[in-house]
């Protein structure tokens, strides 16, 4: 199945021939098609089945801090399935749910991609994040100011701990 967009994947720079980005209202144009209004729908955990080759691991302890967060801030971010019911992003959070006993779920259902884009996304999730680096100033000032207060959490629920 051949999509608009699917160029931007295989490495399709927004820059044209001049180098300043001329194509960039073109490649934006492409990328708005794949923009779809999302619905969430609630469903039991126990409905959702994880991808059998999910290479991303998530310890006990990430699950009793993900367990921890959702208890704190809500289920704040849906997990994505694809028409089988199968997880593309938020094997974490699922684990979570099942770990809490919820009976219900956040779940966006994703049927526009190809076996072989879902595959490639259960990794880019994943990665793509890790990639990403930190403000060291301002989370040194975010850590230290949120250690101090009088928080009605744990500080621990932010995934970091009192000496970082």
């Amino acid at each position: 199945m051949e999509r608009k967009g699917s160029s931007l994947i295989r490495g399709r720079s927004d820059r044209g021939n001049d180098g300043r980005g001329s194509n960039s209202g073109a490649c934006i144009d492409e990328i708005s098609q794949l923009l779809m209004p999302l619905t969430i729908s609630y469903e039991s955990p126990a409905s959702l089945s994880p991808a059998p080759r999910n290479a991303r691991q998530h310890s006990r302890r990430q699950v009793s801090q993900l367990c921890a967060s959702i208890g704190e801030f809500g289920f704040l971010v849906p997990i994505l399935v694809d028409e089988r019911r199968t997880v593309i992003a938020g094997h974490g959070r699922l684990a979570a749910a099942q770990q809490l006993g919820l009976k219900q779920v956040p779940v966006v259902h994703i049927g526009h991609l190809t076996a072989e884009q879902k595959r490639a996304y259960l990794l880019a999730d994943n990665r793509l994040a890790e990639l990403s680096g930190w403000d060291t100033d301002i989370l040194k000032v975010e850590l230290e100011e949120l250690s101090v207060l009088n928080l009605p959490f744990e500080f621990e629920i932010t995934g970091f701990d009192t000496v970082d």
